[in-house]
């Protein structure tokens, strides 16, 4: 049998890979990933219990299954905490409490995704259930839960007045720390947003982000004729309470809205308070949009159009365009059915508007102003939270060591070194902190190619001189 030697350098290669990466480096955080069906047995056990666990996606469903029974469980008073990061594998997802309205049959309960992740996400359709990971919630709490790549799209005679990635409807209810990514696409005029479709009461949302890239596909109207009102974060916001807020959140994805009477705001679509004389509150915002595409009539906005009670602080926006507003303040006729911006309102007085939101300099702008328990950091291109990997940047010391180790290399002391140097050319920057993984098989990589090196042969040495070859002659003698 023939046996092959490693080369030292190679051992030593794989032994400084052994030092550099700890085990599991490489592996993929365990994801529970859904397989279609739902599971009720961790609230059957004990039905009167203040504290369930959610730690599966099949357990997830039967959530969702529970709360959208003949009899629907409400959950008031009740906490849920979750387990696991869930992959829903793009199967379609009926929203938790999905036919609900607030006050009646809506989820009620605290939901503590406790840093986890939920991806694939994909719910909509034609027909009236509402989307997003919930319907509605009534008098909740939903935090520390981020839901990434979800996918929504309604389409038809959706009747169910709004859509939102977290959920459809949120009335009196408390959103903290959490995060949304992915698409969002209705093609009705409804109201719509990245994070919640419709706020209500005092509902507040503290310490959010949203990357998604919220499309609304609803053709232009007739003057007066129905329009959707698209947010960022939020689509629309009414009938505020005293304490109704949006604080420390952020908006980085894109709008694209077909309609020409359409209400577009980063943050927030619109606010009515048709009850008066309370007005949404936001403040230390960022509106950091990768692209705005508004077809309405003057309500375009980074952060929101408000009513007259509304009120906007120290938020953040990129440099104005002639298309493209900070804050309008909305002068509205119920009766005649209009809301017109009003010229005259200062935007200015609502924070300002940064050449780059990468100046680390905006952190502790934001800090100095942030609510109790919210800090933020710089991320890869925005301000951001520290618990927000997608948009942190991934840390590359592994891949700087290989790097280091392959640059103490002579290229030219081995037969070929190709491989090594396309693996460090191979190096991209750009990564986030939740695709550590694959910087760290990087860095893995340069070190293989290093380990598969093969020195060139030592030259072989001049051949010995003849006897008496090369000796001098003495002149005189000739010996």
């Amino acid at each position: 049998m023939k046996k092959w030697k490693k080369p030292v350098g190679a051992v030593l290669a794989l032994a400084l890979l052994a030092c550099l990466l700890p085990a599991g480096a490489f592996a993929e955080a365990a994801v529970d990933t859904w397989d279609g069906t739902a599971d009720t047995s961790w609230y059957d056990a004990d039905p009167d219990a203040d504290t369930f666990v959610v730690g599966s996606a099949e357990d997830l469903a039967g959530l969702s299954q529970l709360t959208n029974g003949e009899t629907p469980v409400t959950f008031a008073g009740k906490i849920i905490l979750l387990e696991a990061d869930l992959d829903l594998a793009g199967r379609e997802w009926h929203a938790i409490s999905e036919n609900a309205t607030a006050g009646s049959r809506a989820f009620q309960g605290s939901f503590d995704g406790q840093g986890h992740v939920i991806r694939n996400l994909n719910n909509g359709g034609e027909d009236e259930r509402r989307t997003g990971l919930f319907g509605v919630i009534d008098k909740a709490v939903v935090k520390n839960l981020r839901i990434e790549n979800a996918q929504i799209n309604t389409t038809g005679e959706y009747t169910r007045l709004h859509t939102g990635v977290l959920a459809s409807w949120a009335n009196a209810s408390a959103i903290e720390n959490c995060s949304t990514s992915g698409t969002l696409t209705c093609a009705t005029d409804i109201l719509i947003g990245g994070l919640v479709g419709q706020a209500t009461a005092g509902t507040r949302i503290v310490g959010c982000g949203s990357d998604v890239d919220v499309k609304s596909t609803f053709p232009p109207q007739e003057v007066g004729g129905p329009a959707p009102t698209v947010g960022g974060l939020v689509g629309q916001w009414e009938t505020v309470a005293e304490n109704s807020l949006i604080a420390d959140c952020y908006f980085a994805g894109s709008l694209d809205v077909a309609s020409s009477q359409a209400a577009c705001g980063g943050i927030l679509g619109a606010h009515f308070d048709f009850t008066g004389p309370y007005g949404i509150t936001i403040t230390n915002c960022v509106a950091a949009p990768s692209e705005v595409q508004c077809g309405s009539m003057g309500n375009v906005t980074y952060i929101a159009a408000i009513d007259e009670y509304g009120t906007v602080t120290n938020c953040l926006w990129p440099a104005l365009t002639g298309e493209v507003n900070a804050v309008v303040q909305l002068v509205v006729d119920w009766d005649a059915g209009t809301a017109e911006a009003d010229p005259n309102f200062d935007q200015n007085q609502c924070g300002r508007q940064v050449e780059s939101f990468a100046d680390a300099a905006l952190v502790d702008e934001l800090n100095a102003n942030a609510q109790s328990g919210v800090t933020w950091v710089m991320g890869i291109k925005h301000p951001t939270f520290v618990w927000d990997e997608r948009n942190l940047p991934a840390d590359y010391t592994r891949v700087d060591a290989a790097i280091q180790q392959a640059n103490a290399l002579r290229a030219a002391d081995y037969t070929d070194f190709s491989a090594v140097t396309a693996a460090v050319n191979a190096v991209d920057r750009t990564k986030s902190k939740a695709q550590q993984a694959e910087v760290d098989a990087m860095a893995q990589a340069i070190l293989e190619a290093i380990a598969a090196l093969e020195k060139k042969p030592a030259p072989a040495p001049a051949p010995a001189p003849a006897d008496g070859a090369g000796q001098k002659q003495n002149p005189k003698t000739g010996v």
